[in-house]
């Protein structure tokens, strides 16, 4: 016990709790993560329904609840709900054009899980058959429809090794409305002063449940048991605790990893720790969890965590009749946990000097001059501070944020790059309208994701339009000017977009304008590029004043300072420059078969926003006469290019940059520079066409 060396214990607990603070678990990072990971959660939904999908996604574990840290890199664990069914609990509760599945259960229903059973379309009675007895679904029903590139791991599937973007597992489920029956007694319970509060528990209720398709392990009829998930309100609960509470599980987590005995047969697990915590804040006096009881904390959490290994039984939280680790411990590993954690338990704290995940126990001793290795293996001789460890960790979640809003108007505009100009204008008219019925009921980061997702669509919508009028000769409506207009107030790569409409419509006083505003409202040399067209783990770094922004800065605030490539369907042909209708050829004849899956987008004209601007700049300048600025436009165009290693599209702004040197009748650099854009990027490279036209007027 600790209890008598209670100055040591204190004393400690403070270094651990600093500690803790310095590498990112703390109060700020923990609400920047969340907010993060609960908008990319919302936006994931509004891409559902804009796509016509009756689904809701939702984002849980470590990285929603905030309980990780840089060095634990856990998964992004997303559920997909589909809507389209309704489970049920009671047949009270069947709903007529709905598919209704009854939750149902027999003697050999494991506790925590539940069969489902069929129930007639027109007719609020289950499904049976004489021969089979009750009409069951099967839980490997979305086998057969697991994506290219993922595996599946028990109910998930998972999704690796996607840059920008974490590991993704991802759980297809049911959603039932109903708090489940198992549960009720967890709900009905109350004892003065117990944990979590009534009013948490009246929410919960509100929360329902889901049912995941994973039977329980060596039981028999397996494939028919559905376990019933409470993640609603588990994650619920996460949310109300207090830093302390936190960092405790993170250190569990950190234990675990770090220990291989622990770590290995899968017998304990991350959500094993985090029903532990659980139990022991329910059990612990509400005032212990406090900085200078950490490692208290710490040891009350490992001793139930022992006594369950001990006893081979985890009551789960929320539904305690089913026992997380049954079956679980294989017998020859269960010694081995036992004595590890016991040898934890036992070290005084020393054993946290161990762990080597974000340098914790060097970090806890001291030695702050040690080498270590940081990103890519780089020598790092003096590990980073506290404010260090934040500002990354902000630029590096906002960052991949941003790489989420890329990828997500990438995805919808490839559902229509092989559209007819009609069918663009009528299915981007439908999505404005989709935004625009989910907003008024949204809450925070709903009204946020809608606003950032309209600005894209407002002005796709526009430049499509825009490109119809000016094939056809015809004036740009007011109706169209101002959809552009209203496109263009939020974001840099759309305000670019405004630029080129009115370029393509031969009207340069007011691109002039348009652009002098764009050097006016942004820090163009501090824009941070994002671009997710490209899959390269080359790209990532974030800009010193783009993390700046971010460590107090929230979505919003980075989307300022975030500069997303510029893309145009083939539908926008008129909008685009000449130079850059290049772009659309990039693939010659008969190399289309070697694209890969997520080269959709090779079909378009895309640039990245920062040498685009200045490439713009430069024709505009060219086309006033003002050669010093033409000039000045120039240097930063090649600037830009040398010095920006995030750019997604460095080939074609090298592109631009030959065009541009073509105009000045420097074919000997015009050459050079498409050599290096081909050396860049070999194949689908517009270069290669471009190189040759330019060969021939040497």
């Amino acid at each position: 016990m600790m209890s008598n060396r209670p100055n040591h214990t204190q004393s400690f607990s403070r270094r651990l709790s600093e500690v803790l603070d310095d590498i990112g678990v703390n109060d700020a990072m923990v609400r920047k993560r969340r907010e993060i990971m609960l908008a990319n959660e919302t936006i994931k939904t509004i891409q559902q329904k804009m796509l016509g999908n009756n689904k809701t996604l939702y984002n849980f574990g470590s990285r929603t609840e905030g309980t990780t840290t840089i060095g634990l890199n856990s998964d992004t664990d997303t559920l997909v709900s589909d809507n389209r069914l309704n489970i049920i609990q009671d047949l009270a509760e069947w709903r007529e054009g709905y598919k209704n599945l009854l939750m149902v259960h027999d003697p050999n229903t494991p506790p925590g899980y539940c069969l489902l059973q069929s129930t007639y379309d027109n007719n609020p009675r289950p499904v049976v058959h004489p021969q089979t007895g009750r009409d069951l679904v099967r839980n490997d029903w979305f086998v057969d429809r697991m994506p290219e590139g993922t595996t599946r791991h028990g109910p998930s599937l998972s999704t690796r090794g996607l840059q920008g973007f974490f590991d993704d597992d991802t759980v297809h489920a049911f959603y039932c409305k109903s708090w489940p029956k198992e549960a009720r007694q967890w709900v009905d319970t109350t004892r003065p002063g117990d944990w979590p509060p009534e009013e948490l528990k009246r929410q919960a209720i509100n929360d329902g449940c889901f049912v995941v398709p994973v039977g329980c392990c060596d039981t028999e009829n397996e494939e028919f048991q559905w376990r019933i998930s409470t993640s609603l309100t588990e994650r619920r609960l996460m949310f109300s605790l207090n830093i302390v509470q936190i960092r405790c599980h993170v250190l569990m987590k950190m234990i675990l990893k770090s220990d291989q005995t622990l770590d290995s047969d899968d017998a304990l697990s991350s959500f094993i720790c985090k029903t532990v915590l659980l139990h022991c804040i329910q059990r612990e006096e509400e005032n212990l969890w406090q900085d200078d009881n950490l490692l208290t904390c710490f040891k009350i959490c490992l001793k139930f965590l022992r006594d369950c290994v001990v006893s081979e039984r985890c009551p789960h939280f929320i539904i305690p009749a089913n026992n997380l680790m049954a079956r679980r411990i294989p017998p020859d590993v269960k010694p081995k946990i036992l004595t590890t954690i016991q040898r934890i338990l036992d070290s005084d704290g020393n054993a946290l000097n161990e762990i080597q995940i974000d340098h914790l126990g060097m970090r806890l001793s001291g030695q702050y001059n040690q080498t270590v290795y940081g990103h890519n293996n780089v020598i790092v001789e003096v590990l980073p501070s506290g404010f260090t460890i934040r500002q990354s960790l902000s630029g590096h979640l906002l960052y991949n944020f941003m790489l989420f809003l890329s990828a997500f108007n990438k995805n919808l505009m490839s559902t229509l790059t092989d559209c007819k100009t009609e069918t663009v204008v009528q299915n981007l008219s439908q999505y404005i309208d989709k935004l625009g019925s989910i907003y008024p009921e949204g809450d925070y980061n709903a009204k946020t994701a809608c606003t950032v997702l309209a600005s894209f669509l407002y002005m796709s919508y526009g430049s499509v339009l825009a490109s119809r009028c000016i094939s056809r000769n015809e004036s740009i409506t007011e109706n169209i000017l101002l959809m552009i207009e209203q496109g263009s107030m939020t974001d840099f790569s759309c305000s670019l977009k405004q630029a080129s409409v009115f370029y393509c419509k031969g009207d340069i006083l007011l691109v002039r304008g348009i652009l002098d505003q764009i050097d006016q409202q942004y820090s163009i040399e501090r824009l941070q590029s994002v671009c997710c067209c490209y899959q390269s783990r080359d790209r990532g770094m974030q800009k010193p004043e783009f993390q700046e922004v971010c460590v107090e800065g929230d979505i919003k605030h980075a989307l300022k300072h975030t500069a997303f490539c510029v893309r145009f369907l083939p539908c926008e042909v008129n909008c685009v420059p000449e130079e850059l209708k290049h772009e659309y050829f990039r693939t010659v004849s008969g190399m289309h078969c070697y694209r890969e899956q997520q080269d959709d987008w090779m079909d378009w004209a895309v640039v990245d926003s920062i040498p685009y601007f200045h490439f713009l700049q430069y024709k505009v300048y060219s086309q006033q006469g003002n050669g010093r600025r033409k000039w000045t436009a120039f240097n930063k165009l090649r600037q830009a290019i040398a010095n920006d290693p995030n750019l997604g599209h460095k080939e074609t702004a090298l592109n631009l940059l030959a065009q541009c040197m073509e105009q000045e009748c420097v074919l000997d650099d015009a050459l050079d520079c498409y050599n290096n854009s081909i050396n860049h990027r070999p194949d689908h490279n517009a270069a290669n066409s471009l190189k040759q036209e330019t060969s021939y007027r040497l």
